[in-house]
C-alpha cells in the first residue's frame, strides 16, 4: 500500500513531468496547539493484545477475500525487512507470530 502519492502525480517528488505542489496557505501559520510545552518523556505504552485486533482481521478478512493478497503483504513486508538490523527483524518476526 502506499499512504504518501499525491492521486494521478508520479510517486515522487519533485517531478519534471507534474507540476509543482505548493503547500497551502493553512500550513504555513503555526496554530496554538503546535507549540510545545513542557517535557520530554520516553514513550510509556506496552503492546498489549488489543493491538493485533484490527491487523488480524484486516489480514484474516480483507486480505483474504482477494486471492493472493495474503502472501502478497508478506512478501513485501518481507522484502523490505531483509535489510534491516538483525535485532529489529527479530522484533518484527515476533511482532508477526504474536498477530497469529
Amino acid at each position: 500500500m502506499n499512504i504518501a502519492n499525491f492521486g494521478a502525480l508520479p510517486n515522487y517528488v519533485p517531478s519534471s513531468f507534474a507540476p509543482p505542489i505548493i503547500k497551502a496557505q493553512q500550513y504555513e501559520v503555526r496554530a496554538d496547539h503546535e507549540e510545545w510545552i513542557g517535557t520530554v518523556i520516553d514513550f510509556e505504552s506496552q503492546t498489549t493484545e488489543d493491538d493485533f485486533v484490527q491487523p488480524r482481521e484486516f489480514y484474516n478478512k480483507v486480505l483474504a477475500k482477494q486471492e493472493g493478497q495474503q502472501a502478497n503483504l508478506v512478501y513485501n513486508v518481507a522484502f523490505d525487512l531483509w535489510a534491516a538490523d538483525k535485532r529489529i527483524r527479530y522484533e518484527t518476526y515476533g511482532i508477526w507470530y504474536l498477530s497469529e
